[in-house]
């Protein structure tokens, strides 16, 4: 309440009389308020009251980011280090900006510049370890994750680029810690991806709880339902694979592959008249691709899993 008090007051005092300081505060208190136009707006005027303040600048910088205006922030960052090249955070905040712009070269030449004014800042740290993961350079994309304050806490999506980053360098345990924070709410794709990780360290109940969730919402449906009986089987959850397999083919998503894997399944409980079924069903939707009954045992075909439509990439299950 008193914040807000304040804040009202120092609108109620005309610019020109207001210091710069306590208008970088008024505009910081916009911008935490989400009101990021309006703090754009005072940091104009204020910039072109005197075009000397960097740090007025550099706010200015930072407001136009958050506005999605990231052209325009690099801009404001850029006229910032004309007037004072050694402004360590304004090279820190060009390059975020060049990072969101895929401008990933320029992003690393100045995320470094920064590193070496402030080797223990964990949103540079944050930053040069998103340029790694891009570039596939796992080990040192996880060491700059390590070091970067749990920041990707705050974005699931590049929560598990640093789970992918230990799984690539052998530390499953720290993956699996990792994407065991993957929020319920998480968009479907990112709990697929979240599924084809745990299920590449052979964590399949783990994998399976995640295809559950992307089945839900967002993901390709048969992949997502494919993955989870997969999953399932693999973990020795054979009821709730049949169970998995069953609402894929209720739901008229049916593959060979599919009654393939349920006939599997029904083979581990005993049931072997429904694996045949199962492997006749396979049969009538493509005779070339089905597995074939053996003399003395169902012989079956466990495919890998799906990779869904986002990424090429295949992980064998």
């Amino acid at each position: 309440m008193k914040s807000r008090v304040a804040l009202l007051f120092l609108l109620a005092i005309p610019l020109h009389a207001q210091t710069p300081a306590a208008l970088r505060n008024q505009a910081a208190d916009l911008i935490r308020a989400g009101k990021t136009n309006e703090a754009i707006a005072l940091l104009n005027a204020a910039a072109v009251r005197d075009p000397s303040d960097t740090r007025t600048r550099n706010l200015l910088g930072i407001a136009l980011s958050g506005a999605g205006r990231h052209e325009d922030a690099i801009a404001q960052f850029q006229r910032v280090l004309q007037q004072d090249p050694r402004f360590v955070a304004a090279v820190k905040n060009l390059a975020m900006d060049e990072l969101q712009l895929g401008r990933d070269a320029d992003a690393r030449t100045h995320f470094n510049t920064a590193l070496g004014a402030a080797p223990d800042d964990p949103a540079i740290h944050f930053g040069l370890a998103q340029l790694d993961y891009r570039a596939h350079q796992f080990t040192p994309a996880a060491a700059h994750f390590e070091r970067s304050a749990e920041l990707y806490r705050g974005n699931p999506a590049i929560l598990l680029q640093y789970a992918e980053s230990c799984v690539e360098t052998g530390q499953p345990r720290k993956a699996s810690a990792i994407l065991a924070e993957l929020p319920a709410e998480a968009a479907g794709p990112l709990h697929f991806a979240a599924g084809v990780l745990l299920a590449k360290l052979e964590q399949y109940a783990e994998a399976a709880s995640q295809f559950t969730f992307a089945n839900a919402e967002g993901a390709d449906p048969y992949d997502a339902g494919f993955n989870l009986t997969l999953a399932q089987f693999k973990a020795g959850n054979h009821k709730a694979a049949i169970d998995a397999a069953t609402d894929l083919i209720a739901r008229g998503l049916a593959r060979t592959e599919l009654y393939t894997l349920l006939a599997k399944a029904y083979e581990a409980r005993g049931n072997t008249k429904k694996a045949y079924d199962s492997l006749r069903a396979a049969m009538r939707l493509d005779p070339r691709d089905a597995p074939q009954p053996g003399p003395d045992r169902l012989v079956c075909r466990a495919r890998e899993l799906r990779p869904g439509t986002g990424d090429g990439r295949r992980w064998a299950a």
